[in-house]
């Protein structure tokens, strides 16, 4: 002993020495080295050390006992701090893997560590580094179920990597990568040379099942049975929602929505309501009712999600978004936007009489003498931020059959307007009102 401390090297005494040393003398230290077999502690601090000092591929039976010294070294600083301290070491095994190793899997990755545990010869325990390694392993590779890690098989796959996923579900790798990057499942800077396959499976599955049922936003009127600018809006209000968002400029998977959701929009609209085969006056769809109260037609949308109308009419099914029929009243007054009975905007009824705006509003402010307005207001709608008249479409139609301008007398009479107008005052009828004021040259029908 004496002739071989002469010859020997003097080396300095590790923290792992001297843990050893303490554990033999009965003194505690890490708790969760002191909870396994001495030998189990001391090999597992090495067997790791030697795979960060030396490389996954690093030739044991070659190391010299200084280096098995310093690998002790290495991996205790990682096994004095438990589970944790050993999953920091795996990872830091992990990013010093060349990109050629990285699509190989456990081994490639781990190389002398892995077959350490997985193809061990004899029956002598590992302890329990072995739970904390194949955890990691489940944790933060693709390891399908079914495969045997570590002597057990595994009972759920945990995590996928881009490749893993596009043969699961046969699609593209790079389209699958690229719809994990629009949905926030793989970082910016990922690089497909050092995908490990840490991406969390139920996420990652549910988006590539929604892929397979995308309707292209393109479609999706077609498939609702409306158009382009209601779809717009209830995306813009979060009512239908794409696949994923849109990021980097990726937008091939953010302009599909789901099928499923789609469908189960529609059947959102349809939850109550009235089943008929004609509608009932005053009743609309959703885009008709919009225009007819100049609002965008999410707003009524909104109202029929929240069950705040009442007066909903449900025609055929296959009709889809188009099957369900408001109450235009109902809806003004619950919008804030129309007050009174339906009516037609001013502008509208002038072009229905063929007369100016400013005629039909002296029409609807003065009435002949002793007489009601022959337009009457029957109530307001809202447009552009201002409440508006509406007149009732009875009174027009009273007036088209009561009141007739003096292009149409002479239309008429087969002759010429001054020629209808001279026949007229000769016979003792005139105007109902001042042409000048009124703005047209109306005479009452019963008169002539």
């Amino acid at each position: 002993m004496a002739k071989l401390a002469e010859v020997g090297k003097q080396r300095r005494v590790s923290e792992m020495q001297s843990y050893l040393e303490a554990r033999l003398e009965g003194r505690p230290g890490p708790e969760w080295l002191d909870g396994q077999l001495i030998d189990l502690a001391s090999r597992a601090s090495e067997m790791l050390g030697a795979c960060i000092a030396f490389g996954p591929n690093a030739n044991l039976p070659n190391l010299s006992q200084a280096d098995w010294d310093l690998a002790g070294e290495v991996g205790y600083e990682f096994t004095r701090r438990g589970p944790e301290g050993v999953r920091e070491g795996l990872e830091a095994v992990q990013k010093k893997t060349p990109c050629s190793k990285v699509q190989a899997g456990p081994q490639g990755v781990f190389g002398v560590l892995y077959k350490w545990i997985q193809f061990k010869k004899n029956r002598k325990p590992i302890g329990p580094f072995r739970e904390v390694f194949r955890e990691h392993i489940l944790e933060t590779m693709p390891i399908g179920a079914g495969t045997i890690l570590f002597g057990e098989p595994v009972l759920q796959r945990r995590r996928h990597s881009v490749v893993s996923l596009s043969q699961k579900f046969g699609v593209h790798p790079r389209t699958v990568q690229n719809a994990l990057m629009v949905a926030d499942l793989l970082p910016a800077d990922y690089d497909a040379k050092r995908d490990f396959g840490a991406i969390d499976v139920e996420c990652a599955e549910d988006l590539l099942r929604r892929m397979r049922r995308s309707v292209a936003i393109s479609e999706v009127p077609k498939y609702l049975g409306c158009k382009r600018p209601q779809v717009a809006q209830l995306i813009e209000a979060g009512m239908l929602k794409p696949i994923a968002g849109c990021r980097d400029g990726r937008r091939s998977i953010a302009q599909g929505v789901d099928a499923n959701d789609l469908d189960n929009f529609v059947n959102r609209l349809r939850s109550f309501g009235q089943s008929i085969s004609e509608p009932s006056e005053g009743v609309l769809g959703i885009a008709n009712a919009a225009e007819a109260l100049k609002v965008p037609a999410v707003r009524i949308v909104e109202l029929l999600l929240q069950r705040q109308l009442t007066g909903v009419e449900l025609l055929d099914e296959e009709l889809r978004y188009q099957s369900v029929l408001v109450d235009v009243a109902e809806v003004g007054e619950k919008l804030g936007c129309r007050t009174g009975s339906p009516g037609k905007s001013i502008s509208d009824v002038a072009r229905k009489l063929g007369l100016s705006a400013t005629s039909v509003d002296f029409l609807l402010r003065t009435p002949p003498d002793g007489m009601e307005p022959v337009l009457t207001i029957c109530g307001q709608t809202r447009h552009m931020g201002q409440m508006r008249d509406l007149v009732s479409p009875a009174s027009v139609d009273r007036f088209k059959v009561d009141y007739q301008k003096i292009t149409d007398v002479a239309t008429r009479m087969a002759t010429t307007v001054p020629e209808a107008r001279r026949k007229l005052k000769s016979r003792g009828i005139l105007p109902v009102w001042e042409p000048k004021a009124a703005g047209v040259e109306l005479y009452r029908t019963s008169e002539f």
